[in-house]
């Protein structure tokens, strides 16, 4: 009887795995700006992200930006001659 437990408590136990475990990354620093909403001087409102994410707003701002341009560009009457 002794045995069966014995045998029982070794085949309980965890096998230690070959393969080496998998750090989790650690949480990326959150930065928090205080942005102004349009329209208004009093009304702020507090927006938090990591660094990557506001490159990748900023790089979104500047593309929107950029497309705008483009569009007013081709839109402009003509103001130089010869005119295309």
């Amino acid at each position: 009887m002794i045995l069966s437990l014995l045998a029982f408590a070794l085949a309980a136990q965890p096998v230690p795995s070959s393969a080496p475990e998998v750090a989790t990354a650690p949480k990326e620093k959150k930065i928090c700006r205080s942005e102004v909403d349009t329209g208004t001087r009093v009304n702020r409102r507090r927006t938090c992200a990591t660094k990557q994410q506001w490159e990748e707003r900023r790089q979104e701002q500047i593309d929107s930006m950029a497309v705008d341009r483009s569009r007013a560009e081709r839109s402009a009457p003509c103001t130089s001659l010869p005119c295309r």
